[in-house]
């Protein structure tokens, strides 16, 4: 009986073992299946990402591109605009048609290629805008005694580079520190003559004595006076303004004390006396103002003061210069010897030699509202002489 039992359950045990094997099987494929579903979605997800991160960068590398081509334009251009910079002075030309008698006189010969120096501390000061104030109080006093030399009267016989301006006495500040300056100056360098032996008393053109100041040494102590001067008037408030300034009277001033052709030649040449100038005695001081028909204007109406043109021009007054004030002064340093030098930018010497580049601030300045006149003489001056610049050699 027991074995008939046991011989008729194992026909179910089988049949439920098969069907667990077969379940079994069923998960393991629905799981396998799952995995490679899951697997292909993953591929296919990273395809999309790969493809999608591809065209980014091809995106991304054109634009670089583009950019960097940008960028190489704009160095080019910028390299060539920094050699134009420097390379200014010598591309500019001096086209000026001949006009009338005073541009005749002030067009003289060409200029020697020797700059005019100003004084190292002054640029330095610049550059640092930390210039101040020092001026000698010996150098403010007038002279004493029978010392005059401001009633001298040129022949017009002479060259145009031995008549000067026909000036009377210092009668402001700027003067009483101006003229007595020259006139110790003019001393220093005519001393030698005295101590020449000419040939015969025939001789009217004597050599020139060689002076005890260089020319350069002149314009470096006739700059520093100068400077002292500007620094006092808080409208040139660019450094462009206080080395134009200090330029164009350095120019005028050296060339009062050297008297030379050399010198005479490398002054501005809108600065070099008209006939009035030479002929009318007048206040020293105009003959620092920029524009010959103002001056000439100033000498036929004597009741115009220093203070009342310096208080209208100082905040009128535009050099309208194009480039920053980084641009005016070079710094150089000695490779050797680590020693630091300032120089004028041979372009911003330039600029400043176009009298069409020295203007007043419109008609709504103080300059033309205060001299009406005045101001048409100036704008008559840069018509005539703006861009004439002597020719280098």
């Amino acid at each position: 009986m027991k074995e008939g039992k046991t011989g008729q359950s194992d026909p179910s045990k089988s049949s439920q073992a098969a069907s667990t094997l077969a379940l079994k099987r069923a998960r393991d494929r629905r799981a396998q299946q799952a995995m490679r579903d899951r697997a292909k979605a993953e591929i296919g997800a990273l395809r999309d990402q790969v493809s999608q991160l591809s065209e980014r960068l091809r995106v991304q590398e054109s634009t670089y591109s583009r950019d960097v081509s940008h960028y190489i334009r704009e160095n080019h251009e910028l390299r060539r605009r920094v050699e134009d910079l420097h390379l200014y002075p010598l591309l500019r030309p001096s086209p000026f048609e001949h006009g009338s008698q005073s541009y005749q006189r002030m067009k003289g010969a060409r200029a020697p290629n020797v700059r005019i120096s100003l004084d190292q501390s002054i640029l330095a000061g610049l550059i640092s805008q930390k210039a101040t104030l020092g001026l000698s109080p010996a150098e403010g006093r007038p002279l004493q005694g029978s010392q005059d030399p401001y009633n001298s009267i040129s022949s017009a016989s002479e060259p145009d580079y031995l008549r000067v301006p026909l000036q009377g006495p210092p009668e402001n500040p700027s003067d009483r520190i101006v003229q007595p300056f020259v006139h110790k100056m003019r001393a220093l360098v005519r001393a030698p003559e005295a101590e020449m032996d000419f040939p015969s008393p025939e001789v009217r053109d004597p050599p020139s004595p060689t002076p005890r100041l260089s020319p350069s040494a002149v314009q470096v102590e006739v700059s520093r006076v100068i400077a002292d001067i500007i620094y006092t008037y808080p409208e040139f408030d660019t450094i462009a303004k206080k080395v134009a300034c200090i330029m164009s009277s350095t120019s005028a001033l050296t060339w009062q004390i050297l008297r030379t052709k050399e010198a005479y030649d490398q002054m501005l040449p809108w600065m070099r006396p008209t006939r009035l100038q030479l002929e009318v005695r007048h206040s020293a001081w105009l003959d620092r103002v920029m524009w010959p028909h103002a001056r000439d204007c100033l000498i036929r109406d004597p009741t115009i003061t220093f203070e009342q043109y310096s208080d209208a021009f100082a905040p009128s007054f535009s050099l309208n210069w194009p480039y920053s004030d980084d641009d005016v002064i070079l710094e150089e340093t000695d490779p050797d010897t680590g020693v630091k030098s300032f120089h004028v930018h041979p372009a911003f010497e330039e600029h400043v030699r176009d009298m069409k580049n020295w203007t007043l601030t419109g008609i709504d300045s103080k300059f033309w509202h205060t001299f009406p006149q005045l101001a048409i003489a100036v704008e008559e001056s840069r018509k005539e002489f703006g861009g004439f610049r002597d020719r280098r050699g």
